[in-house]
Parts: structure tokens; C-alpha cells; sequence
């Protein structure tokens, strides 16, 4: 089976090899990293693997990580990273649009180091230089009357403080924000957020969304009047007709550099203050020069936003965020008292200030308009050789590149992504992806990036005409194999009559449940061919089930038998199935007895006994202790000599619930025999079965029927004498009746006395009697 699986998944041959060899052949000449003179510090402390065990187990669960093997970056300079083998990596990620200077700026963290040498922190209720010289540097860079700043923690307070002064400004509670758009996790901010995979289902009331200007995929193409319609159309008829404001990315990070359609944001501004709001530009990732032409993507539509929030490249790392707005409307938060512990914190100011200070002092805005852009025209040429890209959009160095497999219908290509993200970090270069469908990469490196660094990003580029060539053999293997998976399961539904049908069947649906064509991420190879090797061995193990007892129905009267059964099977998961079924039938002492006559006991003691994993020890201890719960059973194992084999099983004391099992039995055990006389049970039944057959013809026979259906264990007991009859006799009639004397029974020779018996008395007469009188004669004995 495995060699089966392994041929299905490893045989590659899907394309022509002539032109993957060439490729491959092109793809392994990797040009080196450009010169860069700097020796990372040597890495000293844990490995990968320790912090991601530690990352599972204290960190936040739902976080998540780039690449097959995750990375361990331990140090970063400028616009390289550093994992902890002293490997470097071109960042074209910039730690998602935040390192703007590059990594560890040297005139950065000697500003920072040098304030927190002096203060680390003092609220705002004292004077510091620091804020103040940092808040009028930033309003110096922005337009109109935007000069009074709000500093928070990051660009999800930023937002939520702008939300909360627009409807306190405007005393309106609706807002309304663009489809596909990302503006934070809070309570507000999740709201403005328009994307599934971003949103939990809290109560986020007063927020429409409207229709995304996506130049691409959008209904309207690059027509930004027709969206803005949209807006119009949310305030007449969502909305009482006046509004709170309108919150959007000139660019939307998150959701695949899409950049709003040229005449949207001039229309939109438009009608929202004429339905008496505000307008919020979220500057969170575009701002702070990144898009080259401007230092605010909003200043490339021409207009000027009442409200402007900012974070990550603010600080170039530094957990800071600013929410910028005019004199007038800051003073609606004089209603009452705003305060934020950390806003304006001496540390991160002074960082910011010398963020500032670096982008002017390095032109770092001047060079994201002239490497993005050669970063963009050489990515559009790439674009017409290669079908899989569909769009490159975005200005300066913050640019997407949209991956398709159809053109026409632009189909995300999710799968080709995640692999040639892999392709490009073994070569050295690490990109981000976003978009909805997360099939767009993310290009947003340090602004100091150069065309050095734009080259060796287009060379793993190169790659995509392998990767989309892998991609499809991928596909084609996962389509085969969910092929394979239904072809299966329907086989798997007309083995009705299996006995394991039923317990596999729901385990059947849980596994399989998952895997869809949807999902043609690459680690599903490996999960579809476990999986049909899992259905494999289920349909095996059902049909040898099936041939074996086919003459047995699954459920009804011969459940028991059929359990036993199983104990007889070579196959230990037959045996674990019989034990375990037993285990949960045997809830009362009536079943118990019926275990035991049909040799249950003895069968679960010869599993015990011969059993070579602790598996099938443990479910045998599980069946005998349910079992041992009876008085009467448990005199059975100690004639059998059961409790030997219990105490001599070898088990791993690794495994507590063997442990505790055992220890259940020994004691039961050891308490029933201190109430109890030896006593012969299988004796006593056949004593009783013998008396049975042998009064058809008196008045005894009625009597031990009439026992049978009315009569208490106390009465019983005292109609010993007519049960007392001699051992030779009770051997000698019972072997002419079907062979129903104990040491030599076996389950069809039992079974068939039974039935000869049950000819005269009913079945369920015959096994009441059975417990009624083993009890008696125990409590007989004791007396």
C-alpha cells in the first residue's frame, strides 16, 4: 500500500522534462548577494526548533508564520536580515511596510539609546522636549491646517481614535469604509475592516462598506466616479442621510496593494462633507515617503483628509502611531480627558524625530520614486512573458504583484505564491503576500533599497516559470488524489454489511472533511497520501470483517457472540474492537453472566496473555475490569486461574489507564474474596442446565420455571436440594445435550447447546436462571 501511495504521489512526469531541465538548469545559477560590509554577531541562543516548540506553547495560538520552514531572523542592518546561522536575506518585506530607514539605522538607535540613557519614560502630565520637537516636525509635513497630534501605540489606536473623534465631532455614529480594506483588530477599527479572514463576530455596529475602486478586479475598471457613486448611494439609503466620516487607504496594504481608482477619493471626499462628515486618510503603511512621488499616498488623488493616521513606518520599528487633525476638530475631545500611558513616550519620539531626520537627510523618498519605479517597469515587462502574473500595480516601493492561473478570469493562484515564496527565500529574498485570496506578493523593502537589490528580487522572479510548471503538477497529483479519495469513499459506502463500517465511518467523514480542491497548498501532498493510505486500510479491514462473519448480523440478539468472536481474530485490531465492544456491553450482572457462559472471560484472559503492545493489553484490562464489577465473574477468573494472568501481563507503567485498570481488577478481586466461598460456577450452571433438561417430565420443571420468571435469589436459596445432583451424572448429560461441560466448550458447541435448550425454555430464561442460580449457590455456600 505504501509503495502504491508512494508512486501516486512522487511521479512527477506531468509536463515535458525537456523544458523543466532548462529551467532547472537556468534556475541554479543564482547570482550572489550584492557587497555589503558588515559580519553579523554570532548567535548563541536557541535553535528553531526550541522557540517554535515554545511559540506553541505560550505564545498567542492563532499567530502564524511565513514559509514551509519557518525562519529565525536574530539581526537585521539596513536592508538585509540575519538568521541564526549568519545567513543573509534581502528583506523586500521591510517588516510589513514598517522599516522605512532600514534595519537598525545606526543614527535611529543612537537616538533612541541615547534618550533611554536619560529617561525612559514620563507621561505627558510632565514637559519633555522630546514630544514636542517630534510633533511639529510632523506637522510640518503635512498640508492644509493638520497640526495638532494625538500619539498612541500603534496604527489600530491611531484608527480607533480617529473613529471616535469623528463621531464625537460630528455628533453621527455611522461610517463608512472600502470593501477589502484593513484598518485594525480593535473593537471599532475590526468593524471598519472589510475582510472575513480579519473580522470575529462581535457586535461592530454603525459601519457600511463600500465598493472597493479596485482598478483590476473591480466592476468598473479604473472609473473612480462610478465607486463613488457607491458612497453616495450607502448615505441615501443606509444611513439617516447624515454621516460620521469615511476612513480609507489611498493604497490597501492588507488587502494586495490595490490602489484606488484615479478621481475616487476627490468624488467621495466630496459627498461625504456635504453629508456633514469627515474624511480619515489611513496612513498606517503608505505613508512616510514610501510611495516616492509624495511622503502621504493621499497627496497623489489630490486631496486633503480632515483627520490622518499614521504608525509603523513612523518609528521604523518603534511601537508608535499618531493620529494627526486640525486645531478645531481636536478640541471636541475637551468634553473630557484622553489619556494614553505611552503616547508621546520620550523613546519613541526621539525614534520618530530621527526617522524624520534620516529619510530628509538620506532622500529616502527621492529613492523609492526612482527604484520603484525601475522596480515597477521591470516587473511589467516580466508581466508580458509570463501568464501567471495578472496585474502589477502600486507606486514607489510599495507595489503588488497579482498571481494568476487564467488571465480571463483572473483566478487567484494561491499555491503558485506559496511556492515561489519558498523559491525566492532559498534564493535569498524575502517578500510578504496579501490580498484576500493571498495570491498577491508584497513588495515594500526599506526605502533605502537599490537596484542592485530590485535586481536580485527580479532574478527570483525568474523562477516563475518552474514554479508555475511545479504548481500544476501539484495540482494535477491533489486532483488525482481527491479523485482517488471519493472513488474510495463511495466503495466504502456500499459495505453496508461491514461490522467495522459503522465505527470507521464517522472517523471516515472527520478525516476526510478537509481536503478539498480548494486547497491546493503543497503540504497537502503528504496529507492526501496518509489519508488514502488511512481508507486503504479501513476498506481492507471492513471486507476481511466482512468475509469472516458475513453470516452475522451487526447488531441484535448476537452481539455478544459476534464481540467474542472477534477475540478468536489474528489481527489485534479485532481483537481490540471485540474487547472494547464487550467493555461496553457489560453494564449489568445479567450481561456479564452472559459473557462469561459464552467464555468471554477466558477469551479477554487469553488476549491479556498473548497480547504484544500495550494497546491491545489495555483494552483486554478495560473489558475484564467491566467485567469484575459482578461477584459471580469475578469467581470465575479466580477458578480460571485469571488473576495470575492479570498480575503477570508485562505493562508499560508509561501508560496510566493499563495501570489503573489492573489495579481495579486486582482489587475488586481482593474484596469479592473475602465475601465469597469458592465455588464451581461453571459447575453450578451446568448443574442447573442439567436440571432443566431432566424434569420434562415432573412437577420440578414448572417449579424451576416458574422460579425463572417470579422468584428472588433469597427463594432460590432455599429450594436447594432439587439442584444438588452428582458431578458424573451432570457430565455425562450434558455431553449428550451439545457438549455444554465447561473445561471442553467451545463458542459453537456452547451455542448449540443452548439452542437444543431453548427449544424447551426461552433463551432469555435459560441465561436469567443461569445468574439467579450462580448467586444463589454463592450466597449458599457463604451461609
Amino acid at each position: 500500500m505504501q509503495r502504491i501511495c508512494r508512486r501516486l504521489f512522487h511521479g512527477r512526469r506531468v509536463l515535458n522534462s525537456k523544458p523543466l531541465a532548462s529551467l532547472e538548469q537556468n534556475f541554479s545559477r543564482i547570482p550572489e548577494m550584492p557587497p555589503f560590509d558588515y559580519k553579523p554577531t554570532p548567535y548563541e541562543g536557541p535553535s528553531m526548533a526550541e522557540i517554535l516548540q515554545k511559540r506553541k506553547e505560550f505564545l498567542n495560538p492563532c499567530m502564524f508564520y511565513f514559509y514551509r520552514k519557518p525562519l529565525n531572523i536574530v539581526e537585521g542592518k539596513m536592508q538585509y536580515l540575519f538568521d541564526e546561522n549568519g545567513c543573509r536575506y534581502l528583506d523586500a518585506f521591510g517588516g510589513i511596510a514598517t522599516v522605512n530607514c532600514g534595519h537598525c539605522h545606526p543614527e535611529i538607535v543612537e537616538a533612541i539609546v541615547k534618550q533611554a540613557r536619560l529617561l525612559q519614560h514620563s507621561t505627558i502630565v510632565y514637559l519633555h522636549h522630546a514630544i514636542t520637537e517630534f510633533s511639529e516636525a510632523l506637522a510640518s509635513k503635512l498640508p492644509g491646517d493638520l497640526k495638532v497630534v494625538f500619539f498612541t501605540n500603534s496604527g489600530t489606536e491611531a484608527n480607533e481614535l480617529a473613529m471616535m473623534i469623528a463621531r464625537l465631532y460630528t455628533g453621527h455614529h455611522d461610517i463608512i469604509s472600502v470593501r477589502n480594506s484593513y484598518h485594525g483588530n480593535a473593537s471599532a477599527t475590526m468593524g471598519a475592516t472589510a475582510q472575513s479572514t480579519w473580522k470575529f463576530g462581535t457586535i461592530q455596529s454603525g459601519i457600511h462598506h463600500a465598493m472597493n475602486p479596485d482598478q483590476y478586479r473591480g466592476v468598473f475598471g479604473s472609473d473612480g466616479e462610478k465607486y463613488a457613486k457607491d458612497v453616495q448611494d450607502l448615505i441615501d439609503f443606509g444611513t439617516c442621510g447624515r454621516v460620521a466620516g469615511f476612513i480609507s487607504e489611498a493604497i490597501q496594504g492588507v488587502g494586495g496593494m490595490v490602489e484606488s481608482a484615479p478621481g475616487y477619493l476627490p468624488s467621495v471626499y466630496s459627498s461625504i462633507r456635504k453629508a456633514g462628515g469627515i474624511c480619515i486618510a489611513d496612513e498606517v503603511q503608505a505613508g512616510f515617503a514610501r510611495t516616492g512621488s509624495h511622503f502621504w499616498s493621499f497627496e497623489d488623488h489630490g486631496v486633503v483628509p480632515d483627520i490622518v493616521t499614521m504608525a509603523k513606518g513612523i518609528g521604523n520599528g518603534i511601537p508608535l502611531g499618531a493620529v494627526v487633525t486640525t486645531a478645531e476638530i481636536a478640541q471636541v475631545l475637551n468634553q473630557r480627558c484622553y489619556f494614553n500611558t505611552f503616547g508621546g513616550n520620550p523613546m519613541c519620539t526621539a525614534g520618530g524625530l530621527a526617522v524624520l531626520r534620516v529619510l530628509e537627510k538620506e532622500k529616502l523618498q527621492e529613492n523609492a520614486f526612482v527604484v520603484g519605479s525601475y522596480l515597477k517597469d521591470r516587473l511589467k515587462a516580466l508581466q508580458e512573458k509570463h501568464e501567471i502574473i495578472g496585474d502589477v500595480r502600486g507606486r514607489g516601493l510599495m507595489l503588488g504583484v497579482d498571481l494568476v492561473t487564467d488571465r480571463q478570469l483572473k483566478t487567484p493562484a494561491k499555491s503558485e505564491t506559496l511556492h515561489l515564496m519558498d523559491k525566492m527565500k532559498d534564493m535569498g529574498v524575502l517578500i510578504g503576500k496579501g490580498g484576500f485570496h493571498a495570491n498577491v506578493f508584497r513588495i515594500t523593502p526599506p526605502l533605502c533599497f537599490t537596484k542592485v537589490d530590485s535586481d536580485l528580487s527580479l532574478y527570483s522572479f525568474q523562477a516563475l516559470d518552474r514554479v508555475t510548471a511545479e504548481a500544476w503538477s501539484e495540482r494535477i497529483r491533489l486532483s488525482s488524489a481527491l479523485s482517488i479519495i471519493s472513488m474510495l469513499r463511495n466503495l466504502w459506502k456500499h459495505l453496508r454489511n461491514v461490522p467495522t463500517q459503522k465505527r470507521f465511518g464517522n472517523v471516515c467523514n472527520q478525516k476526510f472533511s478537509s481536503l478539498s480542491r480548494d486547497d491546493n497548498l503543497p503540504e497537502l501532498e503528504a496529507d492526501a497520501e496518509r489519508k488514502i493510505g488511512l481508507l486503504l486500510k479501513m476498506i481492507f479491514a471492513g471486507t476481511a470483517t466482512y468475509v469472516a462473519y458475513k453470516f452475522v448480523p451487526y447488531m441484535g440478539d448476537n452481539l455478544v457472540e459476534q464481540s467474542i468472536s472477534l477475540l478468536h481474530v489474528k489481527d489485534p485490531l479485532f481483537k481490540r474492537m471485540g474487547a472494547s465492544r464487550i467493555a461496553r456491553f457489560a453494564t449489568d450482572d445479567e450481561r456479564r453472566v452472559k459473557i462469561v457462559e459464552l467464555g468471554g472471560d477466558q477469551d479477554l484472559l487469553n488476549m491479556l496473555e498473548s497480547a504484544k503492545d500495550d494497546r491491545t493489553r489495555k483494552e483486554a484490562l478495560k473489558a475484564l475490569q467491566a467485567l469484575s464489577q459482578s461477584d459471580v465473574v469475578v469467581d470465575a477468573l479466580h477458578h480460571a486461574g485469571g488473576l495470575k494472568v492479570i498480575h503477570s501481563a508485562p505493562i508499560s507503567t508509561d501508560e496510566p489507564d493499563i495501570v489503573k485498570y489492573r489495579s481495579n481488577i486486582l482489587k475488586r478481586c481482593e474484596n469479592a474474596q473475602n465475601t465469597l466461598m469458592p465455588v464451581s460456577i461453571p459447575l453450578a450452571k451446568h448443574c442447573f442446565l442439567l436440571a432443566l433438561i431432566k424434569t420434562q417430565q415432573n412437577q420440578l420443571q414448572l417449579f424451576l420455571k416458574e422460579k425463572v420468571l417470579s422468584l428472588t435469589n433469597e427463594t432460590l436459596v432455599a429450594e436447594k436440594k432439587p439442584l444438588q445432583i452428582p458431578l458424573s451424572k451432570t457430565e455425562e448429560t450434558l455431553r449428550h445435550y451439545g457438549g455444554i461441560w465447561y473445561p471442553d466448550s467451545k463458542f459453537s458447541r456452547s451455542q448449540h447447546g443452548i439452542n437444543l435448550l431453548s427449544q424447551h425454555i426461552p433463551r432469555d430464561h435459560i441465561i436469567k436462571c443461569i445468574f439467579m442460580y450462580t448467586t444463589a449457590v454463592a450466597k449458599f455456600h457463604k451461609n
